[in-house]
């Protein structure tokens, strides 16, 4: 880089380009001021095109040059140049270019820093030991340093440990310490945190990219600083300027014309000639022209020539009443005026004007707003409409009235092509006009009736919303084309055609919804006067228990059945305060007050001789034209309060149910943040580890650690399906593993859906049914594996033997061994018959029973005859298990029943009158003994003598139960013995 010769009286040659032709004076008297505060001298300010880059001056001489574009920087720089351009790229090239520096300096920005700038840099270089004092550093030969201690700026040179060698006075200041303490001090020590981070970034920018860089920070008090850093052989140059004043007044302004731009009101300001030199967004959109039109335009653009000379004049008023600069105040005028739109339109505004004074006490001109008021004229006019249509349907006194003169408002008020006001009619379900104008009857003729749930008119009804229709497709006409539909309360609605497509104005749809709203209640009057009537005569010889009071307490008008109730008579009762006949004073008091408004409660009435009678009473207010008072209806609930005392002792009785069963039992309670357990007996908590107060309310996931984990899943699948759950479940407990059976009963209760869950001990049956199923398969395959060996052997010894009383006992010990075998396999058929879930027989018609047991008898009979009658007509259930069990009856026939050679056994299907069919077997016996057959038939206890003597019978017993059926003894004695199985057909 170029360095300046260090002489006594630096000369420097100023250069300038096209860009600051316009700063040209400026920047000579920048020079001039700062030539005769320095030694510096100025040759005077010349063109760009004079100034020569080759030439390297030898007499100390140095150059200036302004330049606004980065092509003028040439490509190399022998002579020292201080570089000006407003371009940061081109004060980037300047410095690569070999310049001794570069200054960002837009034209029209202020000069401060500018001289601040050029005064250090061709000054003659301030001399070392600067840490002596101010005075010191301030010699009185520097007169560059002074200049540059005279600037109100903040001025610093840091080092390229960004530690600070110089710094002036203001800077010193701006720290609030003495420049002493400041030398050679890194400049982050200095700064605070709130500004350190942005200044770093900066230097390091500036360092990085070696060029002219600046920015603005902010302190922790609000001031902000504009911050311009200057890179020289890794070095910088600080300039700080504060800007706190600048940064407010911009802001006052940018809101200022944010608020001005923005404001719904006209804005306008006018020169003296009456020529717009503002026009804000809102005046334009008003008057139709854009911006480029009004402005220079005459104000006569918007204004007629009687308006502007009603202006002028209160214009000319207010100069008069303007009494100075004294107190800086302008009166403003205010006028009623139409302001004249592009297309001819006037529209009704408020102009409000003032003058702009200036200085010497003459005037700028004119700034006005204008405030659009049409709507507010249109809402005067419709407001004033709908006062005069209230007064007049007050007066009305039937529904059709009512109407009549809502769609007399309508037309009259608003700009519309016709109204009609329907009734619902609950007789027929539609919708039925009340109130059609002629004028709308001679266009369109009788209006139609709607279904209630029909067309545009229907949705307004039943939905009681108002519904708007761009195409009214159902009306024969073009001078409709679009309707608004409201409903008036809930039985009436307010059909209006209009034929401008974009609908009502929002004053007009208010206007509209106000009419309805009054209509309503009107309507509501009118119907109540009506009702008032009919009341009146049908409380005379109503059957209902009701009563009316006025403001005073006392009866005015009773039903017969009340009276009958008290014991009274209804004439008797009216005049008589309602205080003589009520148990509660307080209710009584509420009563003859009628300030509560609807309410019900219970009470008792104390009824002739003393008796009192619990009701419950509805109490509704009662405006009636000769005085208010309230209307009672009485619901006598003597029979109610005994069935909630009676519910009140069935829950007691069930608490101590649920507290005294033997099973673990516990109540969940489905809410939507989850499953709550709301009671649980003791014999669940004994299964828990939490007591009762911990487990009361307590959500199921919040104590899920305390609960059996085979508990917890099935109370889990609950809370998932809260659907009937039933599951076995094995809890290890302290006396060692239990079997429950866990079942849960879903209900509904008042507070939302909720379950018991129950468990049941099955452990004891479950281990019986293990032993059980082990012992019978161990006794069957012993007793079947012996008994074989036993009928071998006795085969063998009668083989094997001529002495017949050893051949009688081997057949004795064969028929004994045959007889086991024979017990055996009805074991296996019962065991089959028992472990069967679910039955599921054929159903068989006559013919094909009668086949079904002619196999059973071929099957079991070799040598007895067996006669089959079946005589039924209806369709019998069967399957291999009726037939196990009618081939048992037919054995213990054969075996018991057929005492003589002769003997028959007969089978039997007959129809029962109970809808059920009986298989009978009957033989030729004395029968069975009692003492057996009440065993089979559960009225006798199985002991060692009295067990039954076969297994044949209990087998039929069992599929008879497994079939919905019965086993019966039908008749046993000397002429024989019948059994039969009773089976359902249904």
């Amino acid at each position: 880089m170029s360095q300046f010769p260090q002489t006594d009286s630096p000369t420097s040659s100023p250069y300038y380009d096209s860009g600051y032709e316009d700063q040209r004076d400026e920047i000579e008297a920048a020079l001039d001021h700062l030539s005769s505060e320095t030694d510096i001298t100025f040759d005077s300010l010349r063109h760009i095109e004079a100034f020569s880059s080759d030439t390297t001056a030898t007499d100390g001489s140095s150059a200036v040059v302004f330049a606004t574009t980065v092509d003028a920087v040439p490509t190399r720089l022998e002579q020292a140049t201080v570089w000006v351009t407003p371009d940061p790229q081109a004060a980037g090239d300047a410095i690569r270019a070999g310049a001794l520096d570069a200054i960002t300096w837009r034209p029209g920005a202020a000069l401060d820093l500018l001289v601040a700038k050029l005064s250090r840099l061709l000054s003659t270089p301030a001399k070392s030991g600067t840490n002596a004092s101010e005075d010191a550093d301030v010699g009185d030969g520097d007169a560059a340093v002074r200049a540059v201690e005279q600037i109100d700026d903040a001025i610093l040179e840091l080092d390229t440990d960004d530690r600070i060698t110089y710094l002036n006075s203001a800077a010193a200041d701006l720290f609030d310490r003495t420049r002493e303490t400041l030398l050679t001090v890194p400049v982050w020590r200095v700064l605070s945190e709130w500004t350190t981070d942005d200044v770093r970034e900066a230097v390091e920018r500036a360092r990085t990219a070696t060029e002219v860089l600046s920015t603005e920070v902010s302190t922790r008090d609000g001031r902000w600083f504009d911050v311009t850093l200057y890179p020289h052989d890794g070095r910088l140059s600080v300039y700080v300027r504060e800007i706190t004043a600048r940064r407010e007044s911009e802001t006052d302004q940018a809101m200022y014309e944010y608020l001005i731009e923005t404001v719904g009101d006209a804005v306008y300001i006018l020169d003296d000639e009456g020529r717009f030199t503002f026009v804000n967004d809102a005046l334009c959109e008003m008057a139709g022209y854009d911006r480029e039109e009004l402005l220079g335009s005459s104000v006569h653009h918007i204004k007629d020539d009687e308006t502007v000379e009603r202006a002028e004049d209160a214009l000319r008023e207010l100069r008069r009443e303007y009494d100075g600069p004294k107190t800086g105040e302008m009166p403003i005028a205010k006028l009623d005026v139409d302001l004249v739109t592009k297309d001819g339109q006037r529209v009704p505004c408020t102009d409000r004007m003032t003058l702009r004074p200036l200085e010497n006490g003459s005037f700028a001109g004119t700034v006005g707003t204008l405030r659009d008021i049409s709507r507010q004229r249109r809402r005067e006019r419709i407001l004033n409409n709908l006062l005069r249509a209230t007064q007049d349907m007050v007066a009305a006194e039937t529904p059709t009235d009512v109407a009549e003169r809502v769609v007399d408002v309508a037309m009259n008020t608003i700009e519309t092509t016709g109204a009609v006001v329907r009734e619902y009619d609950p007789a027929t379900d539609e919708l039925v006009p009340i109130a059609v104008p002629e004028t709308v009857r001679e266009q369109l003729g009788d209006r139609p009736r709607y279904d209630a749930d029909e067309g545009p008119v229907g949705t307004a009804f039943t939905e009681n919303r108002v519904v708007k229709v761009d195409a009214l497709d159902h009306i024969d006409t073009t001078s409709i084309d679009a309707g608004t539909y409201l409903p008036i309360g809930e039985n009436r609605t307010l059909s209006v055609g209009h034929d401008d497509g974009d609908g009502f104005t929002r004053d007009e749809r208010q206007f509209l919804e106000l009419l309805t709203t009054t209509a309503e209640s009107v309507f509501e009057r009118v119907e109540r006067d009506q009702e008032r009537r009919r009341y009146e005569a049908v409380v005379e010889n109503a059957n209902d228990l009701l009563f009316t009071l006025d403001a005073d307490g006392a009866v005015t008008l009773v039903t017969e059945s009340f009276a009958a109730m008290l014991g009274t008579t209804r004439s008797a009762l009216v005049g008589t305060r309602i205080a003589d006949v009520l148990a509660d004073e307080t209710v009584a008091e509420h009563l003859a007050a009628g300030t509560d408004g609807s309410y019900a409660t219970e009470t008792d009435f104390v009824a002739r001789e003393g008796l009192e009678i619990p009701t419950r009473i509805s109490v509704a207010p009662l405006e009636d034209p000769d005085g208010d008072g309230v209307v009672v209806t009485v619901q006598d609930i003597r029979e109610l309060r005994m069935a909630k005392q009676e519910a009140s002792r069935q829950r007691r009785r069930f608490t101590e149910l649920f507290g005294t069963l033997t099973d673990p039992l516990v109540e969940l309670a489905f809410e939507d943040t989850g499953t709550e357990i709301t009671t649980a007996n003791d014999r669940f908590l004994d299964l828990v580890a939490v007591d009762e107060d911990e487990l009361r309310d307590a959500r199921l996931d919040a104590i899920s650690d305390a609960i059996p984990a085979a508990v917890g899943d099935a109370l889990d699948e609950i809370h998932e399906t809260r659907a009937a759950v039933e599951r076995e479940v094995r809890v290890q407990t302290d006396s060692g593993v239990r079997f429950y059976l866990l079942r849960s009963v879903p209900y509904q209760h008042d507070d939302g859906e909720r379950a018991f869950v129950v468990l049941t001990d099955i452990t004891e049956v479950r281990q019986q049914g293990t032993h059980l199923r082990v012992l019978h398969r161990l006794l069957r395959h012993n007793l079947r594996n012996q008994t074989t060996v036993i009928l071998g052997r006795a085969e063998l010894v009668r083989a094997a033997t001529d002495d017949e009383e050893i051949e009688s006992h081997a057949a004795v010990i064969e028929a004994a061994g045959r007889s086991l075998v024979d017990a055996s396999e009805t074991a296996q058929s019962i065991q089959r018959i028992l472990q069967t879930d679910h039955v599921d027989p054929d159903s068989l018609s006559p013919t094909e029973l009668a086949e079904q047991l002619r196999g059973v008898v071929e099957s079991v009979v070799s040598d007895v005859a067996v006669e089959i009658d079946v005589s039924t007509t209806s369709s019998v259930p069967y399957d291999d298990s009726i037939g196990n069990a009618v081939s048992e009856l037919l054995e213990n026939a054969i075996e018991y029943g057929t005492p003589d050679d002769g003997s028959t056994i007969g089978i039997s299907v007959t129809d029962r009158s109970d809808a059920s069919v009986r298989i009978a077997v009957s033989d030729d016996g004395h029968g069975i003994p009692e003492e057996e057959w009440s065993v089979v038939a559960g009225d006798g206890e199985i002991t060692q003598l009295r067990h039954g003597s076969g297994l044949g019978l209990w087998l039929a017993k069992w599929v008879a139960d497994r079939h919905g059926g019965t086993l019966r003894l039908v008749s046993a004695g000397v002429d024989g013995t019948t059994i039969a199985i009773d089976l359902p057909t249904e």
